[in-house]
């Protein structure tokens, strides 16, 4: 068995900084070195203690103490440890727990006593020569800057530690996987305690200490990602924007690119995304490198540019990431191009790279990329309709899930499972498993996703043409949605209930919900999203029989895809419109439209889409008469289904062999 190299915590950021702390000891002996690290990722935190501890000087004394079980009236006993351990060494102490104390003492409103406690006795670190890290969270900073201004005062540094990568935190959707240095949390009331903090914090230092312009760049960097998680694109933006102006730092860039990417802007998006990697490189950043070309790679499999150049952007970044000892993310871009091969119609080239991706993390130890790759090749045989190979790989991910503790990762795979059983036509059994999910984000209090699954099991309801009791889980989704002020939630609930409502043939209350979704999403910059509420405005007046709204709304939806790159959308537009004009009789204009999203659905490797194209155009020209390009154009719709290993439908078949009998005629 090949031996397992722990999964990498900590980025060249975190070593850089780890190495200013070893500078500020090594060249302030004789005198106080008082220390801030903050960081809310407790094992970058305790990383950083091990490598600190093995590069300190050999002549030093490295201490831990963790004084969070310390009575109020035993602070003293702290400095007296602190003394003991310094007496006639150089030695470095490190203090942890201090977060457990503010949030003990500061109950109810009153001023934590052990801030109280450090300012009073702040000389006793400069008098007696005390070397120190204190470790605090995010949240923390700004109180120490209030109820601990004389400390604050004395320090010498504070250093902001980015969390671990997302690969390594959770299970996040890739889209959310380029290599952003934040954490990608579940909970967002802990992110807007977090941005409510961070802003206070702004605030003073651009009061009191306007001129320490890389704490409050970072800041601004900060606020912009967590903006970003609970998707407030605008204020985002702006904080991005703001950090851009003091310094441009690939950090910056790349949310930037991530905002424009998340609102479907993907010429923006890769702007940005080159301006990374531009100037990563002139830094000498491989890992810097390594993420914008990774970044590059989703907005290509986005935008006009296709599959295969973002294949190229995923070997460039994958190359550079096991050339840096980075294989957690290794795997993550080798996988990325598995599923760009799944979707060009090529499952089992994307089931060598999924299989190749799951060694990797199998050897690195990284058990949630392991259960993610598992889950990735469920999907494969999924799409492929081998649905008991399918469920076999997810049972296994789940098990995984189970076994390491990732809820989230545990969750997701039950809902996987549900969908598996939906496509089956097993409702029942679905429905099962997407309640056990929602069971999962109830008890771990994951409002976002419990919101996320209500949806999906209102989705199986009007499937199962029970619309009553699916309105009833989507509004309660809505309502979480509502509640905890997410937009993007909202827009999509909305959305559900136009369908469900479509297809009750309730036609004017769908397109009242749609709207509603649609205002939502051109409020917040969400420009795919506005394209495919407007695409279902479009259907919803098709169905409603209004043809010249039907048309109007999907060209305005092809239009937007258009202007942001989106080919899958144009092309999809395009069949849509084609389809009407076929509906009302206008052959040659229909035929027009069909060759045109066929042209893209080819390009971009979406076989679904070259179906419907294909199948259209079969049509028109049965309708024409002209046999001889119906027969043509139903033997490349017979090859399609072929290249995409999809099951050839009875209904095809017949098809064929009634325009082969009409040739022969």
């Amino acid at each position: 068995m090949k031996n397992r190299d722990p999964i990498k915590i900590l980025n060249k950021s975190h070593y850089d900084k780890i190495e200013e702390i070893l500078s500020f000891d090594r060249n302030l002996s004789g005198h106080a070195c008082i220390l801030f690290g903050v960081t809310s990722d407790y094992r970058v935190k305790n990383e950083i203690n091990r490598v600190l501890k093995d590069r300190m000087s050999p002549d030093h004394s490295f201490f831990i103490l963790d004084i969070s079980g310390y009575e109020r009236e035993n602070y003293q006993k702290i400095l007296n440890e602190i003394i003991d351990k310094n007496s006639g060494k150089k030695s470095f102490f490190v203090i942890d727990g201090l977060d457990m104390l503010i949030k003990r003492d500061g109950g109810d409103g009153n001023k934590p006593d052990i801030l109280v406690f450090l300012n009073y006795n702040r000389e006793f670190f400069r008098d007696n020569q005390i070397h120190i890290l204190f470790w605090i969270r995010e949240e923390s900073e700004s109180l120490l800057f209030d109820e601990s201004p004389d400390l604050w005062a004395f320090r010498n540094s504070v250093f902001h530690f980015d969390a671990a990568p997302p690969a390594i935190l959770s299970y996040e959707e890739h889209l959310r996987r380029i290599g952003l240095p934040f954490s990608m949390s579940d909970d967002r009331e802990e992110i807007e305690i977090k941005i409510k903090a961070k802003k206070n914090l702004l605030k003073k230092y651009e009061r009191y200490a306007p001129e320490d312009r890389e704490t409050i760049r970072n800041l601004l960097e900060d606020l912009a990602g967590l903006y970003l998680q609970i998707s407030i694109y605008n204020e985002a933006k702006r904080m991005a924007e703001r950090a851009l102006k003091i310094e441009e730092t690939p950090h910056s860039l790349n949310i930037l690119a991530v905002i424009y990417f998340s609102i479907g802007d993907f010429e923006n998006s890769m702007k940005y995304l080159k301006r990374a990697l531009n100037l990563s490189q002139k830094q000498s950043s491989k890992f810097g490198e390594a993420v914008a070309l990774m970044g590059m790679g989703f907005v290509c499999n986005e935008d006009k540019h296709g599959p295969d150049v973002a294949i190229d952007y995923f070997k460039r970044a994958s190359k550079i990431f096991k050339e840096v000892d980075r294989r957690d993310m290794e795997a993550i871009t080798i996988g990325c191009i598995g599923g760009i091969y799944l979707k060009k119609g090529d499952p089992d080239k994307a089931l060598n790279l999924y299989e190749k991706a799951l060694e990797i993390n199998k050897e690195i130890g990284n058990r949630i990329g392991e259960a993610d790759q598992m889950g990735n090749i469920g999907i494969l045989y999924r799409d492929k309709g081998d649905f008991d190979i399918a469920l076999d790989y997810h049972q296994k991910a789940l098990e995984i899930n189970k076994e390491i503790g990732d809820e989230k990762g545990e969750a997701y795979q039950l809902e996987k499972i549900g969908i598996l059983y939906r496509e089956k036509g097993d409702f029942d059994i679905a429905l099962d498993y997407h309640q056990k999910a929602l069971e999962i984000n109830r008890e771990t209090g994951n409002r976002d996703w419990e919101a996320h699954q209500l949806g999906n099991i209102g989705i199986l309801y009007r499937k199962k043409g029970d619309f009553d009791i699916a309105l009833d889980y989507h509004q309660k989704a809505l309502e979480i949605n509502k509640e905890r002020g997410d937009r993007i939630g909202e827009a999509g609930q909305l959305g559900n209930i136009g369908i469900l409502y479509r297809e009750k043939g309730d036609f004017d209350i769908a397109l009242d919900y749609h709207n509603k979704a649609l205002e939502i999403n051109k409020e917040i910059g969400r420009r795919l999203a506005e394209a495919d509420q407007l695409n279902k405005i479009g259907d919803t007046y098709s169905k409603k029989g209004d043809v010249d709204k039907a048309l109007d709304y999907h060209n305005k939806a092809l239009e937007i895809n258009k202007e942001i790159g989106s080919r899958l959308g144009e092309a999809d537009q395009l069949n849509k419109i084609g389809e009407i004009y076929s509906n009302i009789g206008d052959v040659d204009k229909a035929l027009d439209y069909y060759k045109s999203a066929l042209e893209i659905n080819m390009e971009i490797g979406s076989g679904s889409g070259e179906s419907l194209s294909l199948l259209g155009i079969v049509s028109l020209y049965m309708k024409k008469g002209d046999i001889e390009n119906a027969l043509k154009y139903i033997e490349k719709l017979r090859d399609t289904y072929k290249r995409y290993n999809y099951p050839m439908k009875n209904e095809l078949e017949e098809y064929y062999e009634q325009i082969k009998q009409e040739k022969d005629k």
